[in-house]
């Protein structure tokens, strides 16, 4: 299960379905709460970004092929904000909480356990905004195993087989991860 609530013009804030906070909606960005370390917000980061790549070209047929190096991800900061990159794509950009109630102008204030971190993707600026919350809806099927609480009830699911979206390098560090 999972909702989308208005929280304002363009504004969304993004639930579980049992009233979990998953994450947000602010314009075109789209994020989700949850990761507990740098190796899961690193797999949550390829697996989102794929997902909106495919989207993307199954929408758009002239949409870019970029060819990310898996093998080099890691975190990367621009000055401004830290990223999920391979040193030149970045695919997700990278929250980190102390535990306290943050408040960001992008982000909803929230008081969250230490050491979590979120992903947030930012979609093209030419779409319009009526397509980020189908996106977030498809973000979320593919994250919602990956993150703590908010998929309890997912975590529990054991993948048969190895998914489309995972890079063959980090398989069976993610197919442990997604085994709970």
């Amino acid at each position: 299960m999972f909702s989308v609530l208005a929280d304002g013009p363009g504004r969304y804030r993004l639930g579980d379905g049992t009233g979990v906070d998953a994450g947000w909606i602010r314009g075109r960005s789209i994020g989700f709460r949850g990761l507990h370390s740098e190796s899961e917000a690193i797999v949550a980061a390829s697996a989102g970004w794929r997902t909106l790549q495919s989207l993307l070209r199954r929408e758009f047929a002239a949409w870019p092929r970029q060819e990310v190096d898996w093998e080099r991800l890691r975190f990367v900061h621009d000055g401004a904000h830290e990223w999920v990159s391979d040193g030149r794509i970045p695919l997700a950009r990278v929250y980190r909480t102390s535990g306290t109630a943050r408040v960001r102008h992008d982000v909803p204030a929230t008081v969250e356990p230490a050491g979590q971190l979120a992903v947030e993707f930012v979609v093209p600026s030419w779409m319009h905004v009526d397509a980020v919350v189908p996106l977030a809806h498809a973000l979320w099927q593919v994250l919602a195993p990956l993150l703590g609480k908010t998929s309890h009830d997912t975590r529990a699911t054991r993948h048969a087989s190895r998914p489309a979206w995972l890079p063959s390098a980090r398989a069976s560090a993610v197919e442990r991860l997604l085994a709970g």
